[in-house]
């Protein structure tokens, strides 16, 4: 059985592909993203917790003062920069310039 214009009422199949393809795509990027965003931004949540509990402290602990200074926030690289809350965002606005403009040129 053909899947075609004709079976299905001038609907087919194929013109479903590309649409399904580009959310799926865009609600990866977003998921994934958005993932290390919140990574970045809980682990400095977590550091500043952990030098207000250090400064609330009576006695001061050197090994502490140095497990401390030595955390840095983690970060989760992406090409040449570090994604952060927006970045997903700026992906998906990307990717919908490139394919306008792929449209408009393959129209013209």
């Amino acid at each position: 059985m053909k899947l075609d214009e004709a079976s299905h009422g001038g609907a087919g199949l194929g013109k479903a592909v590309f649409p399904m393809m580009m959310i799926q795509g865009y609600l990866c990027i977003l998921a994934l993203g958005r993932m290390a965003g919140i990574l970045n931004k809980t682990s400095k949540a977590v550091l500043l917790r952990l030098r207000q509990a250090h400064y609330q402290q009576i006695r001061k602990d050197a090994y502490f003062i140095g497990k401390w200074k030595s955390c840095a926030p983690i970060k989760i690289r992406f090409a040449n920069s570090f994604v952060e809350i927006s970045t997903p965002l700026v992906i998906l606005c990307f990717c919908l310039k490139v394919t306008v403009r792929l449209l408009l040129i393959k129209k013209v």
